[in-house]
């Protein structure tokens, strides 16, 4: 026989559930940004997947965001918010290897949606529209240029910095082929002793590199960005066994018109290193801190 008592289900209020639905949607929104590789912390180097051409974003020791060339068209403006930081629309330093379209364009259409606060580049004077375009963007936005050479050193952070190996202040760039124009920098990653070593080679071919071994400018590194998109111009075997890299890695576009890489750079790389290609990877993110 019932004593009149009766058990009633527990409700939530409607304030428990707009705190319950506001929680859980900041949970899932927190997890999402966790998987986000611009959500990751720490130094990381990314060739990006930007089709036949080269980008190559840093995120530096100081959390400076980088930029190395941006590729053709406007597929750099898809891959900058998959490896920088949420809502960061700040590029603290932007560099132009050299004027080719599948270098330049990218940048030129970043500088047009992003706060750039420095552009490097060579002294090769501006005769083709997109740089002359890149020219005019650095003036009308107040963007800092630097102009560097052999020798230079720009320091990005508390353990990174980029060492500029070519081209010589005296090089004939305005007689050179465009690509042997091309700006030759080590980017280095310093931590707990050991020094990480990235050689960016633009599309410098042969000739250049044969300058570089000449004049005795390379050393032992981890990581070559292979010249050129794995042409036959570039990769000399002088160079490869100046620098001896443990890492190869091929920014191509996927079934490219040049048949890039060629399979004899394929084949002279594979001694050497490990091969990674972004026409078979997508972005290649490679994480420059060492677990302690």
């Amino acid at each position: 026989m019932s004593n009149g008592a009766r058990n009633y289900p527990m409700r939530m209020s409607k304030f428990s559930k707009l705190l319950f639905t506001i929680a859980v949607g900041a949970l899932v929104c927190w997890w999402y940004q966790q998987q986000q590789p611009g959500a990751q912390s720490g130094a990381f180097i990314a060739f990006l997947d930007v089709g036949q051409g080269d980008a190559i974003y840093i995120r530096t020791s100081s959390g400076a965001d980088v930029l190395i060339d941006g590729g053709p068209g406007r597929a750099v403006l898809e891959r900058l918010p998959e490896v920088m930081a949420p809502g960061d629309t700040t590029i603290e330093l932007m560099l132009l290897t050299h004027p080719d379209a599948d270098h330049i364009t990218g940048l030129v259409e970043t500088a047009k949606r992003y706060t750039v606060k420095q552009i490097v580049t060579t002294a090769l004077p501006a005769t083709k529209p997109l740089h002359e375009e890149l020219w005019q963007l650095i003036e009308t936005q107040q963007i800092e240029h630097l102009v560097v050479a052999a020798g230079d050193h720009i320091t990005l952070g508390p353990q990174d910095y980029v060492d500029i190996l070519y081209p010589a202040a005296d090089d004939p760039l305005a007689t050179l082929e465009t690509n042997d124009t091309s700006i030759i920098a080590e980017y280095h990653y310093q931590q707990a002793g050991d020094d990480l070593a990235v050689l960016l080679t633009g599309d410098a071919g042969a000739y250049v590199e044969e300058q570089l071994v000449s004049r005795q400018l390379l050393q032992d590194i981890d990581i070559l960005k292979v010249g050129h998109h794995g042409s036959k111009t570039s990769s000399s075997q002088a160079l490869l066994d100046a620098v001896q890299p443990e890492l190869c890695v091929l920014s191509v576009g996927q079934d490219n018109q040049y048949g890039h890489p060629k399979p004899e750079i394929l084949e002279r790389l594979q001694p050497y290193c490990e091969i990674r290609r972004t026409d078979q990877e997508g972005n290649i993110i490679i994480n420059l801190e060492i677990d302690e």
